[in-house]
């Protein structure tokens, strides 16, 4: 995709700089659809005593 974007413009630096923005939209989305599933599993889950730390950790 970001080869393709080059090749069509090449002297546009910004299109560059778009395509590395949606991709990290994109991660970003997948990244919080991931949390949400986790989420899900440890609902269903009893939470261990250490979920607590992990989340401190995390964030």
């Amino acid at each position: 995709m970001e080869a393709q974007a080059q090749r069509t413009c090449p002297r546009n630096p910004m299109s560059k700089k778009i395509i590395s923005a949606e991709r990290m939209v994109n991660e970003a989305k997948a990244i919080t659809k991931a949390e949400q599933k986790r989420s899900i599993q440890k609902a269903r889950m009893p939470k261990p005593p250490w979920d607590k730390l992990e989340g401190v950790m995390v964030a």
